[in-house]
């Protein structure tokens, strides 16, 4: 049983999520058309989204103590529900499934640029979708 603060959760989660192969030695010109290849795959106006996204969730995490980078599965789906619990003025749900779905790739693309496993394809983030 794992914890989120003072709360309980029913998911059993290990402390190291994956692991990977160490990196192979590349030379330079290959490592340079790889981040070549890497920045030209996302247009700029997805790179802008995928940055606001990204701090709006950096900067929930600040406010609740929780690490941003790298997030561990349990905070990202704990975000993505108390999102979808959040209500307009009108008493509707405030964020569409589409904007979530949009905060999730942001979330999956810094993680991977940076290095890291990404949180969100474990199953409690996916089913919080």
């Amino acid at each position: 049983m794992a914890t989120l603060g003072d709360r309980s959760l029913p998911v059993t989660w290990t402390a190291e999520v994956s692991s990977a192969a160490p990196a192979p030695k590349l030379s330079d010109a290959t490592a340079a058309k790889i981040m070549q290849s890497m920045a030209a795959s996302r247009s700029e106006s997805t790179l802008k989204a995928y940055a606001s996204a990204w701090r709006r969730f950096d900067q929930w995490c600040e406010v609740g103590g929780h690490t941003a980078l790298p997030a561990h599965p349990a905070t990202v789906a704990a975000y993505l529900v108390e999102a979808a619990e959040t209500l307009g003025d009108n008493g509707e749900r405030a964020y569409a499934p589409a904007t979530m779905s949009k905060w999730v790739a942001s979330i999956a693309h810094i993680h991977r640029s940076g290095g890291y496993i990404s949180p969100t394809d474990h199953e409690a983030v996916r089913s919080t979708l």
